[in-house]
C-alpha cells in the first residue's frame, strides 16, 4: 500500500512539473487566450441554456444513474455541465479539458515513441478551439475530460508502472460501458486503448501483449453493456454529451479531435527514426553556420518561443472566429436564452441584427413585440404564419416549447391550464429546473404557498437554481402575501374568475389547417373577466388578423378606447381597411382614426392589383417589392395559399 501511495505521489509530482514546464514554454498564453475566447465569443452559459441538462444533489437523482452501466460517467458529466450556466466556470472547465488533451498527447507520444515532437501539443488544442464554436455540437464536459485525465495520469506514471494503473483504466472502461454506443465515445475509447497498447509495447517489447491490451480495451465496453442488459440494467447513450453530428464540418472536427491520439501515436511510432535523423541533420547544419556578428543582439530562444505562441493563438482565434464559429447557432441559443428569461428588448435587438430561423422564432418575436408595445403596429414587419402567435396544448413535445406554453398561459391568467401543461411535461422532463421554477411561480400567483414551497425546496438541490429558490423561500417567510412583489400582484389581478381548463384545439381535416381552428375562447375568456387585459385583447385581434378573418378582428377593435387610444395602430388599421371592403355588415370602429398614409397605401395596393386584372399571382412580385411588411401583402399570400 505504501509503495502504491508513493507511486501516486510521484505521479502527482510529475504532473506538477509538467504544468510548470507548460507555463515556462508559453502554453499558458494559449490557455489564457482560449479562456477569454470562450467567455467572449462562445459563451458556455448559452450552451447550457440550449441543452438544459437536469441535475440534483439528491440520492433519488443519483441512485437510478449509478445503478446503470455508464451511470457514473453520466453523473459526473451532468455535474460538470452545470458549470456552463456561468461563462467563467464553463470556460474554466473547457480550458482544463484542453490542457489535459495537450498534456496527454505530449506525454503519450513520448511514452510510445521515446521522443517529443515540437509543436505537436498545440494540435489538439487548436482542434478544440475550432470545435468549441460549433453550436450544433455542444461540448458538455464529462466523458472526454475523465478519459483524458485518466490517460494523463496513466502515461505520466511511465510504461514500467503500467501494470499499476491498468486496473484503474479497466475500471474506467467498465464505467464507460453504457456510453460506448456513439461514434465519439468509440473514438475516445479506441484512442485510450491505442495509447495503452503503444506504451505496453514499449515497456515490455512484446507486440503480442500490446495487441491483446488493445483488443481487450475495445471488447470490454460492449460485453459489460450486454451483461448489464441481461441483468436488467439498460445501457446509456449520452446524447447530451456528443450527439450525432448534425453538420458534416462539425463531425470532421469531432473525429479529428477524438481520433487524434491513436493516429498521432501510430505515426510517431513508425516515423520516429526518420524524424530523428532529419532533426539531427538540421542540428548539424545549424552548427556549421558562421557565428553572428558581435554587435548584433540575438533573441533568446524563450523570447522567440513566447512571440511564436502569441502569434499562433492570435491566428487560431482569427480562424476560429471567421471560419468555424456557428453564428446562426449562437444567435438561436442567445434568443432562446432571452425568451426563457423574459429579456424581450435584447431578443428584438438580436432578431433585427440578422435574419434568424428556428421553430419558435416568430412566436418569441411576437411576444417581444407585445412587451415593447409594438405588436399592433409592426407585427407584419416579421414574416408571420397563422400559427405563429399562440402555442397550443398539443404542441409536439419539446421542452423549450412547453416552457413557453406555460409562460403564455400564466401571462393570460389561465393558471390551471399552465399547471396542467407543466405537470404533463414534468413526467417527461426529468424534473427539469425550468419546469420546476414555472410550477413554483404558478402556485405563488395562485396563493398556494405549501405547493410553491415544495417545488422551491426541490430547486434547492439544483446547483444553478438554488440561489433563486432560496430568495423566493426567504421572500415567502418575510411576506407571505407577497404584497411587496409587483409582478406577482399584477399576475394575480388577471387570474380567471371562472374555470380555465379549456382544450383550445379544434382539429381540421388537414393537419396544416389546425392553427386556423384554435378556439378564440382562450383569449376571449380572460378578456371577458378582465376587460382591460391588454395581452388578451391585442392577441385576440392579432389572432383574427393572422387567421384571415379581418372582419372579426375589426369587430373587436372598438375595445381600444378602453385603453385611452383614439387611433388605430398601423397593422390594425390595415386590417380594418381590408375588413371594410369585405361583403356583409361593416364593423363598428367607434370613431377610431385611420392614418391617411395607411389609407393611401391601401388604395395604391388595390390599384396595382387592378392593373393585373385582379390576378394576385401575376401581381405578387410587384406587391412584394412595394408592400413588404404590410397586412395587405400577408392577405395576398394567404389567398394564394402561401
Amino acid at each position: 500500500m505504501d509503495n502504491r501511495r508513493g507511486e501516486l505521489m510521484d505521479t502527482l509530482r510529475r504532473a506538477r512539473t509538467a504544468l510548470a514546464a507548460a507555463a515556462v514554454r508559453g502554453d499558458s498564453w494559449l490557455l489564457v487566450w482560449f479562456a477569454v475566447y470562450l467567455m467572449l465569443m462562445v459563451e458556455p452559459y448559452l450552451i447550457y441554456q440550449a441543452q438544459q441538462p437536469p441535475f440534483a444533489m439528491t440520492r433519488e437523482f443519483a441512485q437510478p444513474l449509478l445503478l446503470g452501466a455508464g451511470g457514473l460517467l453520466r453523473y459526473l458529466g451532468l455535474f460538470l455541465a452545470q458549470c456552463d450556466a456561468s461563462s467563467t466556470l464553463g470556460a474554466l472547465v473547457r480550458v482544463c479539458e484542453a490542457l489535459f488533451i495537450g498534456l496527454m498527447t505530449d506525454r503519450a507520444l513520448a511514452a510510445a515513441a521515446g521522443r517529443r515532437v515540437p509543436g505537436l501539443r498545440f494540435v489538439p488544442m487548436a482542434l478544440f478551439m475550432l470545435l468549441c464554436g460549433r453550436y450544433d455540437q455542444p461540448l458538455l464536459a464529462g466523458p472526454l475530460l475523465v478519459a483524458t485525465l485518466g490517460a494523463v495520469m496513466l502515461f505520466l506514471a511511465g510504461g514500467r508502472r503500467l501494470r499499476v494503473y491498468l486496473p484503474l483504466a479497466m475500471l474506467f472502461q467498465v464505467a464507460a460501458a453504457g456510453a460506448a454506443g456513439p461514434l465519439s465515445m468509440w473514438l475516445a475509447l479506441a484512442a485510450l486503448a491505442t495509447l495503452c497498447a503503444c506504451a505496453a509495447a514499449r515497456a515490455t517489447d512484446r507486440p503480442g501483449r500490446a495487441v491483446a491490451v488493445f483488443v481487450v480495451f475495445l471488447l470490454v465496453p460492449p460485453l459489460v453493456a450486454m451483461a448489464a442488459s441481461r441483468c436488467g440494467l439498460h445501457a446509456f447513450a449520452p446524447s447530451w454529451t456528443y450527439a450525432g453530428p448534425r453538420s458534416r464540418f462539425t463531425g470532421y472536427l469531432l473525429i479529428a479531435l477524438l481520433g487524434f491520439y491513436p493516429v498521432a501515436a501510430l505515426l510517431v511510432t513508425g516515423l520516429a527514426e526518420p524524424l530523428a535523423r532529419c532533426w539531427q541533420g538540421l542540428a548539424e547544419r545549424r552548427a556549421q553556420r558562421p557565428p553572428a556578428d558581435a554587435g548584433r543582439r540575438r533573441a533568446r530562444p524563450g523570447e522567440l518561443r513566447l512571440l511564436g505562441n502569441v502569434a499562433l493563438v492570435g491566428l487560431l482565434s482569427l480562424l476560429a472566429t471567421r471560419v468555424t464559429v456557428d453564428e446562426a447557432g449562437g444567435q438561436r441559443a442567445y434568443m432562446d436564452y432571452c425568451a426563457l428569461h423574459g429579456q424581450w428588448r435584447k431578443l428584438l435587438a438580436a432578431a433585427s441584427a440578422r435574419p434568424v430561423a428556428y421553430d419558435l422564432a416568430t412566436y418569441d418575436i411576437n411576444r417581444a413585440l407585445f412587451d415593447q408595445g409594438l405588436l399592433a403596429r409592426s407585427m407584419f414587419a416579421v414574416p408571420q404564419r397563422p400559427d405563429s402567435l399562440l402555442l397550443t396544448v398539443d404542441t409536439p413535445y419539446q421542452l423549450a416549447a412547453r416552457v413557453r406554453l406555460a409562460d403564455q398561459y400564466i401571462d393570460l391568467g389561465r393558471l390551471h391550464l399552465a399547471e396542467y401543461v407543466l405537470h404533463n411535461t414534468l413526467v417527461m422532463g426529468d424534473n427539469n429546473p425550468f419546469l420546476l421554477s414555472r410550477l413554483a411561480r404558478v402556485y405563488l400567483i395562485d396563493d398556494r404557498l405549501p405547493a410553491a414551497r415544495l417545488y422551491l425546496t426541490m430547486l434547492l438541490d439544483n446547483l444553478v437554481w438554488r440561489r433563486w429558490a432560496r430568495e423566493r423561500l426567504r421572500q415567502i417567510e418575510v411576506d407571505p402575501s407577497l404584497n411587496g412583489d409587483p409582478e406577482i400582484q399584477r399576475l394575480r389581478s388577471i387570474r380567471l374568475t371562472e374555470d380555465d381548463l379549456l382544450f383550445i384545439n379544434r382539429y381540421a381535416d388537414r393537419p396544416e389547417q389546425r392553427a386556423w381552428y384554435i378556439d378564440p375562447e382562450v383569449l376571449a375568456g380572460p378578456l371577458r373577466c378582465h376587460p382591460r387585459h391588454r395581452m388578451a385583447f391585442e392577441y385576440l385581434v392579432s389572432y383574427f388578423l393572422l387567421a384571415g378573418r379581418p372582419n372579426f378582428a375589426a369587430a373587436e377593435m372598438h375595445r381600444l378606447r378602453d385603453f385611452g387610444e383614439t387611433a388605430l395602430p398601423r397593422a390594425w388599421a390595415e386590417g380594418a381597411l381590408v375588413a371594410l371592403d369585405l361583403p356583409g355588415p361593416r364593423p363598428d370602429l367607434s370613431g377610431l382614426a385611420i392614418d391617411e398614409a395607411t389609407s393611401r397605401r391601401y388604395g395604391r395596393f388595390k390599384a396595382v392589383v387592378a392593373e393585373y386584372d385582379n390576378d394576385l399571382r401575376a401581381a405578387l412580385p410587384r406587391l412584394e417589392r412595394e408592400f413588404a411588411g404590410t397586412y395587405f401583402l400577408y392577405v395576398a399570400h394567404a389567398r394564394l395559399g402561401q
